[in-house]
This record gives C-alpha cells, structure tokens and sequence, in this order.
C-alpha cells in the first residue's frame, strides 16, 4: 500500500455522512486533507462531523 499525503488540500464529498461517502471523507481526512461534506440531514452529518474531526483538525457539513 502507498502513503499519500493531501496536507493543504481541500477536498468537498456529496453523499458524505454515511456509507461509502463517509469512508472517502475518512480516508482524505487521514491523508492530511481538510474535508467538507454535504448530506440531506442533520443528524447524520452531525455524527459524521464527529468522526471526521478525530482525524481531521476541522471538517466542514453542509444540509
């Protein structure tokens, strides 16, 4: 397996609260990205926050 390093990039996920979606927003977060997602509900994307923000420094949700 390869180490990619997305420190200073800015990635945005649609469909990023659950599922695939949140796994990719995971994966970038742990490469050093700074992560933005996008969900139809609240509640989800609040849960999603939290579990980004453990390998990000600050990710963005959007409703």
């Amino acid at each position: 397996m390869f180490e990619l390093n997305l420190s200073g990039r800015h990635v945005v996920i649609a469909g990023g609260s659950r599922g695939l979606g949140l796994h990719t927003a995971l994966a970038f977060a742990e490469a050093g990205a700074s992560v933005s997602i996008c969900a139809r509900g609240k509640g989800d994307l609040d849960d999603a926050r939290e579990r980004i923000a453990a390998r990000c420094h600050r990710p963005r949700g959007l409703v």
